[in-house]
């Protein structure tokens, strides 16, 4: 490029050359900043052309590696899950395996032990029919012993009528006997006589009682009956264990390593348990009722839970103990409503609650309260009475077998126990006369008397041991033989009959009625029994001869 000069003169350059010089500068750059611009969009172009071709050959190559992946991953996928699917399979196989084995041996099991209930319920069947066929025989039998003694009841009356003749006959010989003094006849008379009325006393003193008896009865049966049909109830004995049905892995876990859970329940509970190995079961041992129940919940509920252990039996105790505690008080609720009593105090409901878990000669004591004050209610409203304080007193009679660490009868300390929580003065007497250790002092307490009576004597309400009824049918027995004149004394239907056997040549006729009087008068007075006793005094006479 070349710049238009133009000649200098001492004055130096003109403004029109540098104007000039600087449009040519000017237009020489534009030109060749076009010029460069051109050239640089063109290198731009083929710069951005070969990026873009690069740019698409590796988008491909990334493309056919992403299908080679996910082709591999697909085949690894499908080869894992056929692998997961066969191995759940064969788990689920072999858990229905393991489930129908389980099934097949409790059906074993099931079927095993429902012959032996089978078995179990033949023979107790077949053991009912021979006792039922010994009782007919035994009926048969006695039935053929009345009519023998009423066919000697008639020999005996056809006896007397002839004793009665031959006596009139010799007083008509001694009247037509002269010879006898005046002394000697009225000795002779008076002997007489003296008989006669010592027959005549006994045979109005025997048709006396009868009568009274029957009068007395039919009154008594119409009132005990009907008192007796509104309160009864079923009683079932407790035995003297309680048994808890348990499987043999959880036989091993209840008594644990060296037997630390299983000394462990019998500390927290009080009482013995016992496992055995055929049937399995765990058996509780103890008189405490409650003991029992606590125990039998307690083991329930560990091999249900699982986890055995000494520190979660103490824990799993505390709470039960505290749900039979509950439940005593629910108890003592439910039975003051069947009574139909409110207002007890309420320590004296805890009393009550604990009646629950107690027996006698197997009769649940709570459950023998409310018939008792039932029972009360009824003989008072037939008496007049108020049957409010009656039912009241019936129903807490027996509270002082609920108090523990005491000394003295239960009649004293129920007594006592409610005076200190203000019962009625004829509440409390009751309550300590109803086993006559106090004289009764007004008709509650008799009412109160009888009805722990008959729901204490009445058939099945109680049980007790063999020691027990074979001690009571001895002393009935040998009280009987005490009397002068009794040759043997049998007991029969349970001690509540009694046959005594007497020396004809000793005893009477006339005076069988007193030795039966006196004799029922001694067992009333002496022995403690349920019920009544029938009293028979039987004398028979015999003649023997040998034909030679």
């Amino acid at each position: 490029m070349y710049l238009l000069t133009a000649p200098a003169d001492s004055a130096g350059f003109p403004i029109y050359q540098i104007v000039l010089n600087l449009l040519l500068f000017a237009i020489g750059a534009g030109i060749s900043g076009i010029f460069f611009y051109q050239f640089g969009q063109k290198a731009r172009a083929k710069f951005s052309e070969r990026h873009l071709k690069s740019a698409e050959e590796r988008a491909a190559e990334i493309l056919d590696k992403a299908d080679m992946q996910r082709n591999e991953i697909l085949r690894d996928a499908h080869a894992e899950g056929k692998k997961l699917s066969s191995e759940y399979l064969a788990r689920e196989e072999e858990y229905i395996k393991r489930k129908d084995t389980e099934l097949s041996k409790k059906e074993k099991d099931f079927s095993e032990e429902l012959k032996l209930r089978r078995a179990e319920l033949t023979n107790g069947e077949h053991r009912i029919t021979q006792k039922e066929q010994v009782l007919d025989k035994k009926s048969e039998k006695a039935e053929e012993h009345q009519k023998r003694l009423d066919k000697k009841a008639e020999e005996l009356k056809a006896l007397e009528a002839e004793i009665e003749s031959m006596k009139a006959s010799e007083l008509e010989k001694l009247e037509r006997v002269a010879a006898l003094s005046r002394e000697d006849a009225k000795a002779e008379l008076l002997s007489l006589l003296d008989g006669e009325l010592e027959t005549e006393k006994a045979r109005r003193i025997y048709y006396a009682n009868e009568q009274c008896k029957a009068e007395c009865d039919l009154s008594a049966q119409y009132l005990l009956a009907d008192a007796m049909a509104m309160t009864a109830s079923e009683t079932v004995s407790e035995l003297g264990a309680t048994i808890v049905q348990i499987s043999e892995d959880q036989k091993g876990a209840l008594i644990g390593r060296e037997g630390r859970n299983i000394r462990a329940i019998e500390n927290a509970v009080g009482a013995a348990v016992i496992i055995e190995d055929t049937p399995c079961i765990a058996m509780i041992s103890t008189h405490d009722l409650r003991r029992r129940e606590i125990g039998k919940r307690l083991i329930e509920t560990l091999v249900r839970e699982g986890g055995i252990q000494p520190a979660k039996i103490e824990e799993t105790h505390k709470i039960i103990e505290a749900n039979v505690s509950a439940l005593m008080k629910k108890k003592a609720a439910e039975a003051a409503l069947k009574c139909k009593i409110s207002g007890v105090n309420s320590a004296l409901m805890e009393y009550m609650g604990k009646l629950y878990f107690r027996t006698s000669y197997g009769q649940n004591v709570l459950d023998h309260s409310i018939e008792v004050a039932n029972l009360c209610a009824s003989l008072a409203g037939e008496l007049g009475a108020n049957a409010i304080v009656a039912r009241r007193a019936g129903f807490l009679h027996d509270i002082g077998k609920a108090i523990e660490g005491t000394e003295g009868s239960h009649a004293a300390n129920g007594a006592e126990l409610c005076e200190r929580y203000r019962e009625s003065a004829e509440v409390v007497h009751a309550i300590a006369a109803h086993h006559k250790d106090l004289e009764a002092a007004g008709v509650i307490d008799l009412i109160v008397r009888i009805a722990d009576a008959l729901s204490a004597g009445r058939p099945g309400a109680r049980n007790m041991t063999a020691d027990d009824y074979i001690r009571r049918i001895s002393e009935l027995e040998n009280l009987c033989g005490t009397f002068d004149g009794v040759e043997k004394a049998y007991a029969f239907q349970s001690g509540h009959e009694v046959r005594i056997v007497v020396n004809p040549l000793r005893i009477s006729d006339s005076a069988m009625t007193l030795l039966a009087r006196d004799i029922a008068n001694k067992i009333y007075s002496d022995l403690r029994y349920p019920g009544q006793i029938k009293v028979n005094v039987i004398r028979e006479t015999r003649a023997e001869s040998v034909a030679k």
